[in-house]
């Protein structure tokens, strides 16, 4: 493993979210159940 890698992912979702596309409305609007 890589903590190293790991961390700078998180980094970069720490700078840059919008970057990054939030797969929850998605998931709500087309799979209701899972909401």
């Amino acid at each position: 493993s890589k903590p190293r890698l790991l961390w700078l992912i998180l980094l970069w979702m720490e700078i840059h979210p919008l970057s990054i596309p939030n797969p929850a409305p998605l998931l709500r609007n087309n799979q209701p159940i899972y909401g």
